[in-house]
């Protein structure tokens, strides 16, 4: 109640439903820097100024000691722009050292000169990251006071969120004693310059004749100034920022002053707050105790005076109003302070104990020239003056009242300098506001009055009439599930979305469940859930020093720093600055700011927390909330409440009276609630014995009851108490960045046992989704704004998306404002959705300007959705340089219908996607050349001009008996543009003998991408390598490919590299690019007699080389053709995998053989038959990963036979099965995953993990000794029952595997799309009907046979229009 509004200074609440973010503009983060430093001026306080030691001059010679005067970034030594932990951000320039922009000003005429030499004995002592200090000798000490005139003396003092500062370090520690010892006695009276370079008070003995030999004619803080800090500071030593801040706290003169002394340090499990109200100015003030400097305190370079002061009441208000002047020489800013003294107990009627001085309003002149004056008002609400009667003493308990008698106020520039300005007068006692008794101590101690101490907390009791919840209707079954877009369309309610939700549903919502691209996780469900009714989740980033991500933000001054300035103005600039930047990198609530009370100097998060008085703390952090809300962002007021001690702070119990709480520890809560913040965290503390998370009284009670907060409340990170408790008692979200601390399943159980009630989940997932409305995501779903417009070619800004998931963000970069940056993490997959309006139905090209930084091509694998149906998947971008280097990249062709088109870019599983710049439609009769005729395709046989275009067919192509067919593409001129079949055949293949070493339909290709084709041959030839592709050099692709050709390599003149179903040579040189095969099939038989030239055999690929920085991948593949050979290299997938000493890390992933594999020799795999590999580095080994064998693998004399790899010198195996049987007539060296295991390095230690067999052991036991250099973890064999009953997932691995049918599938093979919707909006309707007529009357039309083909014979025809019509009339 000590609180209400004060003219100019209170915020007014703000409401964010229904109001659309600021636009984050060409906001940049320089403009945040240049904010934050002018925020820094103004918190520089100059508390002692003697002997003109400042500003320094031009005349001036100067030494610098103490390691503040360097830069490290280290924990401890070097001057420090921020703490650790929350309060930490990342440099969004590069810190400088002071030493050396102080020696700069030699150069521009500010100084006279800077001894650099000693300054360079302090930085070469200095390690960047790292702690250091150092020790001038005794002949640097005299050499530097024989140079200069002045010394400046940097102190510097590091904070930790998580522990407190020790008692040593609020004074000069002993080397620093003994380091300014040295330099007062070689300076002789020469001025002295202290610099405070601390997040929290450090005692000024030293200043003030209590340190023998030691003294210092000015001393002045610079309290984690933030990313300008350096700059801010020499530019006030010389005096071109003149200090205008006010302390914050008072600065005893020893430790034990301070009241709270006592309890912080008598008890590690708890801390009574014995000094109840009289906390830091209040205490001093009421008790007389000296102090060096008294709150409100700050010198400047000029002086003021206070004049004309006037002093009224009216409309239960007091108003003051002041002149102030600049009666010195320079210009600068005074604070205007105001205080009042209320009646104390023992004076007249009076009973309670009050402090002496209480802060009510201030305000802060502009910059004032010499002579200049400003008239000032500050107005409060005569009943902020008002006291809690937490006792009934006055014969009202748990109510506000003014006590009768004279309330005296005060105006000045600190607390002690100040001069009575007016009386209010309160005749009788007067109640103000009752109450009822919330959150009272459980257990009783004493607390200290004006005449003494008093008990508290004998009396409390539980209210169990808090957890009184709204009934809420029961689950709703729904056709097709409500979407979040819904609601905010106002089609239906909260509740209404909500009721559709299962019960477990509703749980999930009350943990931080989804990952996002912040420092932190995102709120607003599972990821199933996200997706399933299109929940814009809620991201957010750690505070309050700025945005803690890995985006570079503006690192602002800490919050201490903040309110020394005591601008209100200021802290709305900063507000700005935080939101935007947050609308900026996608952060939608910023967990800010920290509003908890300096109750003792050595809390180690003091820094984060604003100051001793709660209403400057208030109001500074509300001006701060109303700028970053103003934006659509959420902040997130913290630590609710009483979190004053950071030692053992997950245990302890802060047991607090309630007068002291509601007059001192919830005030600035309660004015971050006037002012409209969206957001409460709760505690690690407990709050009177009770778990600040699980306290209905609190939450219930006070916050929602008494203040009628509507926002969501949320745990603080990884807290200890229960989820049930918590959202019995009001607690919305528990957040964490701890995956066993986001477990649901404690809240199911109490739903099932009756304990937690569906109507209080549901009330519990109000709040959330309340809060998910206000926040950006959730604007976005009714901003039309953002539709794309898709009429003819189409460019579209990659950040105009209208839903994202929480690990897609934009990136920023300096030479491109915003990308939209799609990363995965190993849980989650990101993806962005974008609205189109689409003018014309039809197939469009989707490209990209994509930035990508990684080698591996599956950093920006992505899956393409139109209307929720997957129309692309596996798309890879190639490297571009980095994450702002931008390269046009197809995607794919995608099918639009007309009207409002959903389409979504998804991250690949476990994979990230890369920054988008832009993303481009355009009709594919605009960017392809149709190819609908037999002639057409020979002819592009024919002409290598013309193997740089791209290309698409417009149906099945059959060259039975047509002459003139060769490669597309040949060794001299590679194929190095774009084939897509749109899911056509092309049949009749025939390819003759040839002295083509690379050859196929296409020979060997290059920076190119073949996809969606289907390819059949009745006489493929003796020289064809591979049924698709010849070779695949770097950045090339082989995507959505199926295979009938009979591949037999029988030339006996020239030797063949690799033969395979799909591909015979697939090859990553030393460039980053990458060569993928992916989500390709073959049926054909894969043989290689070629008289005596080996060449390796694989049912998909011949051979994998991976020979530099890119990587080669065989991704999602399955063969199901015969594989045989003469040679070594033999494999159901792959005949060799090899890589070189730098390759990128080959891998053979999700891949499944069912065809027979044999060979004369020997070294043959159901997989892969020989794997060598080089590799020195780890994490770049080949990898063989989730792939299923269900051949046979067969020789006649050989050896190294294995289900899995036949002969295993260097690859990682990890979860891969074998079905088939391993038969051999030759040496024992055979095994039911691996063969034999060998390394060609002795430098890297391999796995073989998860790996099982049905048929024979894992490696051959009889007469084998596994070598050192592979480590075997959780491999067995595996009894046919033991792989389960039908659709059960395999026990023994992740999941990879699914019995169906009666045998062991693969179940992340890619989903086959629902026939018949060819137009791909997730249904069948009379429109796909229409194009699918269209396509069979019109060759030219673009359809795709994958859902138009009905009946499964390869054409589109009049069966397969009639069994869509079927299909209608059936629904």
């Amino acid at each position: 109640m000590k609180l209400r509004s004060i003219i100019g200074i209170l915020i007014v609440a703000w409401l964010v439903c229904g109001v659309l973010p600021v636009s984050v503009g060409a906001y940049v983060v320089a403009d945040g820097a240049d904010k934050s430093y002018a925020a820094a001026a103004e918190a520089m306080v100059l508390l002692k100024n003697e002997n003109h030691a400042l500003p320094l001059t031009s005349a001036d010679k100067i030494a610098i000691f103490g390691d503040g005067q360097v830069y490290t970034d280290g924990k401890t030594g070097g001057f420090f722009l921020m703490g650790r932990g929350s309060g930490y951000f990342v440099p969004s320039e590069t810190p400088k050292n002071p030493c050396d922009v102080l020696a700069s000003y030699v150069n521009n005429g500010k100084l006279g000169g800077v001894y650099t030499a000693l300054s360079e004995s302090y930085k070469a002592a200095a390690v960047t990251g790292k702690d250091f200090t150092y020790s001038p000798t005794d002949e640097e000490y005299a050499a530097a006071a024989e140079y200069a005139d002045k010394a400046v003396f940097i102190v510097n003092r590091t904070s930790f969120e998580g522990s407190d500062n020790s008692k040593a370090s609020f004074f000069l520690t002993t080397a620093e004693k003994v380091e300014l010892k040295k330099v007062c006695a070689a300076f002789n009276g020469k001025p002295v310059i202290v610099v405070l370079n601390s997040g929290s008070m450090i005692n000024c003995g030293f200043a003030n004749g209590r340190v023998d030999g030691v003294y210092a004619d000015a001393v002045i803080t610079a309290t984690y100034l933030g990313i300008r800090g350096v700059d801010v500071l020499c530019q006030t030593l010389v005096g071109d920022i003149n200090p205008s801040g006010k302390t914050v706290d008072t600065y005893a003169k020893v430790l034990e002053d301070y009241p709270s002394y006592k309890s912080f340090h008598e008890n590690k499990d708890f801390a009574n707050y014995y000094e109840d109200i009289y906390v830091g100015y209040r205490y001093f003030e009421t008790f007389n105790v000296d102090v060096d400097y008294p709150f409100g305190y700050g010198l400047s370079y000029t002086t003021f005076d206070i004049s004309d002061v006037t002093y009224t009441e009216g409309n239960g208000k007091i108003t003051v109003t002041a002149k102030v002047t600049n009666t010195g020489g320079v210009a600068g800013k005074e604070v205007l302070q105001v205080y009042f003294c209320a009646p104390q107990k023992g004076s007249g009627n009076a009973v309670l104990s009050k402090a002496s001085k209480e802060l009510c309003g201030f305000a802060k002149t502009s910059l004032l020239s010499a002579g200049e004056s400003e008239i000032l008002s500050v107005s409060f609400d005569i009943d902020t003056m008002a006291s809690y009667d937490d006792l009934g003493t006055t014969g009202y308990k748990s109510a506000y009242v003014m006590e009768a008698g004279a309330y005296i106020v005060y105006v000045g520039n600190s607390v002690k300098n100040v001069v009575v300005v007016g009386t209010h007068n309160e005749a009788e006692l007067r109640v103000v506001k009752q109450l009822t008794q919330l959150c009272e101590p459980t257990t009783s101690f004493e607390r200290m009055t004006f005449d003494g101490t008093e008990t508290v907390g004998e009396t409390s009791e539980f209210r169990s009439d808090l957890l009184h919840t709204p009934v809420y209707k029961a689950q709703t079954d729904v056709t097709e599930p409500y979407q979040f877009a819904e609601v905010m369309n106002g089609e239906i309610t909260v509740e209404e979305f909500l009721s559709q939700m299962s019960n477990d549903e509703l749980c999930d919502i009350a943990v931080m469940t989804h990952q996002a691209s912040t420092s932190t996780k995102a709120w607003g469900g599972t990821e199933e859930m996200v997706e399933k009714y299109g929940i814009p989740i809620a991201t957010s980033s750690d505070g309050p020093a700025g945005i803690r991500i890995s985006t570079k933000g503006t690192g602002l001054p800490c919050a201490t720093a903040q309110a020394c300035t005591w601008n209100i103005d200021v802290m709305a600039v900063l507000g700005d600055v935080i939101g935007r930047e947050c609308l900026r990198s996608e952060v939608d609530v910023w967990l800010a700011p920290s509003v908890n009370i300096h109750r003792y100097p050595l809390c180690g998060r003091n820094f984060e927390y604003y100051s001793e008085d709660p209403l400057i703390s208030g109001i500074m952090s509300s001006a701060l909330i109303k700028g970053v809300e103003k934006h659509g962002i959420a902040c997130s007021i913290k630590h609710f409440v009483a979190n004053e001690k950071e030692y053992k702070r997950s245990e302890m119990s802060s047991n607090v009276s309630e007068r002291a709480l509601r007059e001192i520890y919830l005030v600035p809560f309660e004015m971050g609630v006037e002012a409209g913040v969206s957001m409460v965290m709760t505690s690690y503390n407990k709050l009177n014995g009770t778990e600040t998370a699980e306290s209905a009284e609190l939450l219930r009670g006070i916050l929602r009851g008494e203040w009628g907060f509507g926002g969501m409340v949320t745990t603080d990170w990884s807290n200890d108490s229960s989820l049930v408790n918590e959202v019995i008692a009001g607690n919305n979200v528990k957040s964490s960045g701890s995956e066993d601390k986001l477990d649901s399943t404690p809240l199911k159980k109490a739903v099932a046992n009756g304990t937690i009630s569906r109507s209080l989940l549901i009330e519990n997932a109000t709040y959330v989704m309340n809060l998910l409305a206000k926040m950006p995501d959730g604007q976005r779903l009714i901003d039309d704004s953002l539709v794309v417009t898709v009429d003819g070619t189409t460019v579209f800004e990659a950040e105009n998306y209208t839903h994202k998931h929480g690990y897609a963000r934009p990136e920023i970069s300096k030479s491109r404002t915003v990308m939209a940056y799609v990363r995965a993490t190993d849980r989650w997959t990101p993806y962005l959705t974008y609205t189109l309006d689409v003018k014309e139905a039809g197939i469009y090209i989707l490209a990209a300007g994509v930035a990508n930084a990684s080698s591996d091509p599956n950093s920006n694998a992505l899956h393409v959705y139109v209307n929720g149906v997957e129309q692309l998947s596996n798309f890879n971008a190639v490297f571009t340089g980095g994450w702002s280097s931008v390269n046009d990249m197809e995607i794919g062709a995608v099918v639009l219908p007309k009207g409002r088109v959903t389409l979504k870019v998804k991250s690949a599983v476990n994979r990230s996607c890369g920054n988008f710049d832009y993303f481009t439609l355009t009709p594919i009769k605009d960017a392809y050349t149709a190819i609908s005729t037999a002639d057409a395709l020979i002819a592009l046989m024919g002409d290598s001009k013309k193997w740089r275009g791209k290309y698409y067919l417009t149906t099945d192509i059959d060259l039975t008996n047509v002459s003139g067919q060769g490669p597309i593409g040949t060794n001299a001129t590679n194929f190095t543009g774009v084939f897509d079949g749109m899911g056509h055949t092309i049949k009749g293949l025939s390819l003759t003998t040839s002295t083509e070493q690379d050859y196929g339909l296409f020979g060997k290709v290059k920076n190119a991408v073949v996809r969606n084709l289907t390819v059949s041959s009745s006489k493929a030839g003796d020289a064809v390598v591979g049924g698709i592709v010849g070779t695949l050099d770097p950045n090339s692709f082989i995507v959505n490919c199926t295979s009938h050709v009979d591949v037999t390599y029988n030339n006996t003149t020239k030797s063949a590299k690799g033969v395979g179903g799909i591909a015979g040579y697939l090859y990553a040189g030393s460039t980053n690019a990458g060569t993928v095969i992916k989500n390709c099939t073959n049926y054909g038989a894969v043989s290689s007699f070629s008289g005596g030239n080996e060449a390796a055999v694989g049912g998909i690929v011949g051979i994998v080389h991976d020979s530099g920085a890119g990587i080669c991948e065989v991704v999602c593949c399955k063969n199901y053709g015969e594989v045989s050979g003469q040679g070594v290299k033999v494999g159901g997938i792959a005949g060799c995998l090899n890589q070189a000493k730098s390759g990128g890390g080959a891998e053979i992933v999700n891949c499944m053989n069912c065809g027979d594999v044999t060979s004369t020799m020997g070294r043959m795999g159901g997989i892969v038959g020989y794997v060598y590999s080089l590799s020195a580095t780890d994490g770049k080994e080949p990898n063989i990963r989730f792939c299923l064998n269900k051949g046979d693998v067969t020789t006649d004399v050989g050896y190294e036979s294995g289900g899995i790899v036949g002969l295993n010198a260097g690859a990682n195996l990890d979860n891969c099965v074998n079905l088939g049987t391993i038969t051999t007539t030759g040496k024992e060296e055979m095994g039911g995953v691996v063969g034999k295991t060998y390394t060609a390095t002795n430098t890297l230690v391999f796995e073989i993990a998860k790996c099982y067999t049905v048929n024979g052991d894992v490696i051959p036991p009889a007469n084998y000794e596994k070598p050192d250099y592979f480590t075997f973890i959780d491999c067995s064999t595996v009894t046919g029952s033991d792989l389960g009953s039908e659709n059960t997932a395999l026990t023994y691995g992740d999941g990879g595997y699914i019995v169906k049918d009666g045998e062991l599938t693969l179940a992340t093979l890619i989903p086959v799309s629902l026939k018949g919707d060819v137009n791909f909006d997730g249904k069948i309707t009379a429109i796909d009907l229409l194009i699918v007529l269209r396509g069979v009357f019109n060759s030219d039309a673009a359809v795709s046979v994958h859902t138009a083909d009905m009946n499964g014979d390869g054409k589109i025809n009049l069966l397969d229009v009639l069994l869509i019509l079927y299909k209608l009339l059936v629904k």
